[in-house]
């Protein structure tokens, strides 16, 4: 049986992959890490997502809402502006893909 090198620890290596599995993913981790900033860690493909499919195409829009975001003092301060001044103007459906990556990095800013 194949053993890993562990100083700590004697596992095979299908206890080494499992412990792995469980502790998740390297790209998990930084999926899930913490942000200083919302407008750095927006892809190019997440900023037109979000214009076109939240904000009508108002790329200002969008734009000032970052700007509101990233003074907000905690996630639930940021998600309460959202849901009060953005939900009901452009209609958003909570359950949706984009609403819901939208909200993902508003946690990893204020995790």
């Amino acid at each position: 049986e194949f053993k890993v090198a562990n100083p700590v620890e004697n596992l095979t290596l299908n206890d080494a992959l499992q412990k792995n599995n469980e502790a998740g993913s390297l790209s998990d981790f930084h999926q899930k890490r913490k942000i200083e900033s919302i407008k750095g860690n927006i892809s190019l493909n997440q900023k037109f997502l979000f214009i076109n499919n939240l904000f009508d195409g108002e790329y200002e829009s969008f734009n000032v809402a970052l700007d509101e975001l990233e003074v907000c003092q905690s996630f639930g301060e940021a998600k309460e502006q959202m849901v009060k001044k953005y939900l009901p103007k452009y209609k958003w459906n909570l359950g949706s893909a984009e609403v819901e990556e939208f909200f993902d990095l508003l946690k990893r800013r204020y995790n």
